[in-house]
């Protein structure tokens, strides 16, 4: 699984409502909280100003509609997940210019 992989899930996520018992929000919230909380994102480390660690619905708080701290993003009106347009969407762009996930999965 790599991180273009796990944007658009979120995104796909985001931009449909699920009502089977496990949404694919719920195992995509799971891989933020043992992949990116728990090295970079998080209360003790907030890279980025993007905390990752707490509940389901405030990390979604800390994703939607969320101007990102990159003022060249912000200045082009990208949001860190920006419903219904992952182009407009910083993390997208931003995963779009990573060689790899320096966080993600393990890949410190």
């Amino acid at each position: 699984m790599n991180c273009r992989f796990l944007l658009l899930c979120v995104f796909g996520v985001l931009a449909m409502q699920e009502t089977s018992a496990q949404t694919t929000y719920d195992r995509v919230y799971g891989i933020l909280q043992s992949s990116c909380a728990a090295y970079c994102h998080n209360s003790s480390n907030p890279t980025g100003n993007l905390l990752l660690d707490g509940s389901k619905q405030q990390v979604m708080n800390s994703l939607v509609n969320v101007v990102p701290d990159n003022a060249v993003a912000a200045a082009k009106g990208y949001l860190l997940v920006f419903p219904g347009d992952a182009r407009r969407s910083f993390l997208v762009q931003k995963d779009q210019s990573w060689a790899g996930c320096e966080c993600a999965f393990g890949n410190r």
